[in-house]
């Protein structure tokens, strides 16, 4: 297996988009929907799943994987933990295909107290982080890392476990880092 760096990542991306040609925003239901497969085989008929999402494009694949999920009748919550107001575009379009769908209860996180908890059953999907991260986790986002870590539920982390660092290593004593049991890319 080959690994990228970000930028090759990035890069990757880009010629998909240019030569396949296909939009960000389909290629990012594309992602969602293999996540969506994945998780949807292994997941027990009466367990819930709690999605925590941020505000970039991690979080519209989590989005995505969101409503397939509810589309299946599964009980699905999404965290949206808002600590900025600016949302990338795909996850914007993303959080409207998922009101219109109307299946998904969405618990908007402005402060820390809000963080609900995850319960032992339940599945958390890690959708705040992707791999454009490159600073240290900090407040909400670092609560919420600390609220999933302290579970029991089983953790799928989607691209990178949140406040991991794609191309050099993250030190814990600076910002949380999801410990996740698996880990889509």
């Amino acid at each position: 297996m080959k690994i990228l760096t970000v930028d090759k990542i990035r890069e990757a991306d880009a010629y998909t988009i240019k030569n396949e040609p296909i939009s960000s925003i389909d290629l990012m239901e594309r992602a969602g929907t293999n996540c969506y497969q994945w998780i949807k085989e292994r997941l027990a008929p009466e367990q819930k799943v709690m999605v925590f999402a941020g505000i970039g494009n991690n979080a519209g694949d989590g989005l995505v994987i969101a409503r397939l999920l509810a589309a299946d009748d599964v009980d699905v919550e999404v965290v949206h933990l808002q600590f900025s107001d600016k949302f990338s575009d795909d996850f914007s379009t993303n959080m409207e295909r998922l009101k219109d769908q109307n299946k998904v209860k969405i618990t908007p996180v402005k402060s820390e107290d809000q963080i609900p908890e995850p319960d032992a059953d339940d599945v958390v999907i890690d959708a705040i982080f992707g791999s454009g991260l490159a600073r240290p986790v900090k407040g909400l986002p670092d609560k919420a890392i600390e609220v999933i870590n302290n579970s029991e539920a089983v953790v799928v982390a989607i691209d990178i476990p949140s406040g991991m660092y794609a191309d050099y290593p993250a030190d814990e004593k600076e910002g949380a880092v999801t410990h996740a049991d698996y880990t889509l890319s």
